[in-house]
């Protein structure tokens, strides 16, 4: 397994931290929320309660998921990106900046 970054933080530090600030990453994971392997959370991105980042997936910098959100392996959501309660992201995808992404239910 290769080294997993969280805001620019070893994993191995920032696990202990979940459902906390990380001050020195800028990032924000919340309570039972799921970072793959070889995942990417850029500084000032919030993944909220509940969701789940696939394997080698990038968030980058201010991305925003709110809880129950999945977002499939190998997706790049790009600066400031979005997503609403319960949005499912498939594998692969990639989001424009800025995108707001909203469930279909």
């Amino acid at each position: 397994m290769g080294l997993l970054m969280l805001g620019g933080l070893p994993l191995q530090y920032a696990s202990r931290h979940f459902g906390k600030h990380l001050p020195g990453a800028l990032a924000v994971v919340g309570v039972d929320a799921v970072i793959g392997e070889g995942a990417i959370v850029n500084a000032h991105a919030t993944v909220d309660h509940d969701a789940s980042v696939g394997d080698f997936a990038h968030l980058g910098v201010g991305v925003q998921l709110a809880g129950g959100v999945r977002i499939g392996a190998r997706a790049w959501l790009q600066a400031g990106c979005s997503a609403g309660y319960r949005v499912v992201v498939a594998d692969g995808t990639a989001c424009a900046p800025g995108t707001v992404l909203v469930a279909d239910d």
